[in-house]
């Protein structure tokens, strides 16, 4: 390799050959999964686990409220967090 003139064809092709692109490739997930991610972790587990409690006492109006509300909390971070994305640049 030379400083002044850079890598000769020989060279480039070879190093393409034994190390690749210089990329990352991009991790495609699943929209699904990624809304599904919303419900995993200790403040939805508490709610989750209060719906089931609510539900084992009768009381399925309150359950249904709070798993409204959790439902609501999940698909606006989820619509938040998609639209941030889309704007920022790449």
């Amino acid at each position: 390799m030379n400083l002044d003139r850079g890598l000769s064809s020989d060279d480039a092709q070879r190093r393409l050959k034994e190390y690749g692109y210089n990329e990352v490739p991009e991790k495609k997930v699943n929209p699904l999964l990624k809304l599904a991610k919303k419900f995993w972790g200790v403040t939805p587990w508490m709610l989750e686990l209060t719906v089931g409690m609510e539900l084992a006492l009768g009381k399925v109006i309150e359950a249904c409220v709070i798993f409204g509300l959790l439902s609501f909390n999940a698909a606006v971070s989820y619509t938040r967090r998609r639209r941030r994305t889309a704007r920022s640049p790449s």
